[in-house]
């Protein structure tokens, strides 16, 4: 288990985490939710320890170390892109502690809910579709030792059937481990969480367990007054 306490985080005269306190639970898949701008890019960087908070901690249990969690950001600059499929999980998986030996092993227990791993090791990570490369991050992460995962944008780029492998793949690796995740994909989040949790205003304001898709849209549109559309 993972417990963010009372963090706060401004940037000038913009407070945008106003005392978030949450336990995170191990085996569970918790996803936050909030418009672009809404701070919760800011709170997985401070639960990684890429952003130092104004205020607030973040305990660890178990023995874990801040070098446990593991983030994935939005967008194509996780990866090595001169570098091969192989060497990148290799170098990913070896920073975070990892012998050679863990790491392939590792490869070798997920390379099934990810059926292009196998025959792609050797290409050159440009050489990938954008999905395919978002992927690839993903996994990079999850081949790792990390005991908390966070995702940002999860299901970006991807299409429906790359949507469903991350699906299996985020509840596969989330049997024993932490999983956060920072997404607009409603469909995927309302099909892959255990807990969804609304945030505004700097707090978090409401928390459902899992919720069909119409109901999470509903309830988004009610809370940030937006319209989603059908």
């Amino acid at each position: 288990m993972m417990k963010v306490d009372n963090i706060t985080k401004s940037y000038g005269n913009n407070t945008v985490l106003r005392g978030i306190t949450y336990n995170f639970e191990k085996g569970n898949i918790t996803t936050i939710l909030a418009p672009n701008g809404s701070g919760k890019t800011t709170l997985l960087s401070i639960i990684s320890g890429l952003l130092i908070p104004d205020s607030g901690t973040v305990h660890f249990y178990e023995n874990w170390e801040p070098s446990d969690v593991c983030i994935v950001l939005a967008g194509e600059k996780n990866l090595y892109m001169k570098n091969t499929v192989l060497e990148n999980l290799l170098y990913f998986g070896i920073i975070r502690g990892m012998k050679k030996r863990e790491v392939t092993e590792n490869i070798e227990r997920f390379k099934d809910y990810l059926p292009f791993i196998g025959e792609a090791q050797s290409k050159l990570a440009e050489k990938l579709s954008y999905g395919q490369k978002r992927l690839l991050s993903i996994f990079s992460a999850i081949i790792t030792n990390a005991k908390c995962i966070m995702i940002d944008e999860a299901s970006e780029g991807l299409d429906m059937e790359y949507a469903n492998i991350l699906k299996i793949l985020l509840r596969k690796s989330a049997e024993d481990r932490v999983i956060i995740l920072a997404s607009h994909d409603y469909d995927f989040v309302s099909k892959v969480s255990d807990r969804l949790i609304f945030l505004k205003d700097g707090k978090f304001i409401e928390e459902h367990g899992q919720l069909p898709l119409d109901l999470l849209k509903k309830r988004y549109m009610e809370i940030f007054n937006v319209d989603l559309g059908d």
